[in-house]
């Protein structure tokens, strides 16, 4: 009796084995056909095969690399942009965010005011770290 309960237990076990296996080839013949068309697609972008193209095949190549070749000259536009601006930005004071930063703050020696800003009387700390003012030192940049 044992032994037909581990025969049965055995048979289902491997039932579930030869079913997974068939699911795995499946899937593994799915990624195989999407690899196909993938690498037929990434072929036609290249112009690999532009001696088998039609014309209007030709033309479909032509509209696509132009929309890839505007995306990417749109973002190349907003990272320059953005580098422009963090550029822009890391020169501008961090109190009034308008003008140069051009004044040395000790002890901690954070150079993030500009001439105006330095001069306010309430600034009794460094707006980075906090640390109390000692003294400011005119930076000529």
């Amino acid at each position: 009796r044992a032994t037909q309960e581990l025969a049965r237990v055995q048979k289902e076990r491997q039932e579930k084995l030869n079913q997974a296996a068939v699911e795995h080839q499946e899937q593994l013949a799915q990624v195989a056909g999407q690899l196909e068309l993938a690498e037929q697609e990434l072929s036609r972008l290249r112009g690999e095969r532009l001696a088998q193209m039609t014309i209007t095949e030709m033309e479909d190549l032509e509209q696509d690399l132009k929309a890839c070749l505007e995306a990417t000259t749109r973002r190349k536009e907003k990272v320059t942009k953005e580098q422009l601006d963090n550029a822009a930005a890391s020169t501008l004071c961090v109190v009034c965010q308008e003008r140069a930063k051009t004044v040395l703050i000790l002890p901690c020696r954070h150079m993030c005011l500009c001439q105006e800003c330095s001069e306010n009387q309430s600034l009794k700390a460094c707006p980075l770290c906090r640390i109390e003012i000692e003294s400011k030192i005119q930076a000529f940049v």
